[in-house]
């Protein structure tokens, strides 16, 4: 992923109106934090990239790194800090904030890389590798949803 491309999309998609709500609050229909006029939009991120999150060790300290998708999305959130007070400001935070909970349930980078590394060497390697909790909780729930429903999601999610 391309730092600055995915800053221009961020910065794009806010042009246009759209304004970030999380899974939750779109699987429960809860657009109050999306301002009149606006349209609402979901990110997700892939954990087993690192150009989407990543930690950089620094004084020993762990700081997400700032050319990952989450670092970008950290910075993008400080240059819309001039719209304090906008319902906005509270969904991405919100989303934010969730995001890091969940880090715990992600795969961590070093397992990741080993099963990639297996996967690499396989003579036989499967189409789909689940790493973290996440990953797993997800293809359980999506094993376990119709087709109807998944649909109704995807169209949901752009508000077709």
């Amino acid at each position: 992923m391309a730092t600055g491309g995915f800053k221009a999309d961020l910065e794009d998609v806010y042009r246009r109106g759209y304004r970030p709500i999380t899974i939750a609050q779109m699987l429960d229909k809860d657009f109050r934090d999306v301002p009149a006029g606006m349209s609402p939009v979901v990110f997700v991120f892939d954990d087993a990239s690192d150009s989407q999150f990543r930690y950089l060790e620094q004084n020993g300290k762990l700081d997400i790194d700032p050319t990952s998708a989450v670092g970008i999305w950290e910075d993008f959130a400080r240059d819309v800090e001039g719209h304090k007070g906008s319902r906005f400001e509270d969904a991405y935070r919100r989303s934010l904030q969730a995001m890091k909970l969940t880090q715990a349930l992600m795969g961590q980078p070093r397992k990741v890389a080993g099963v990639i590394g297996r996967a690499l060497g396989s003579p036989f390697p499967r189409a789909r590798y689940l790493v973290g909790y996440d990953a797993q909780a997800l293809a359980l729930a999506q094993s376990l949803t119709p087709t109807a429903v998944k649909d109704r999601v995807i169209r949901l999610t752009p508000g077709l």
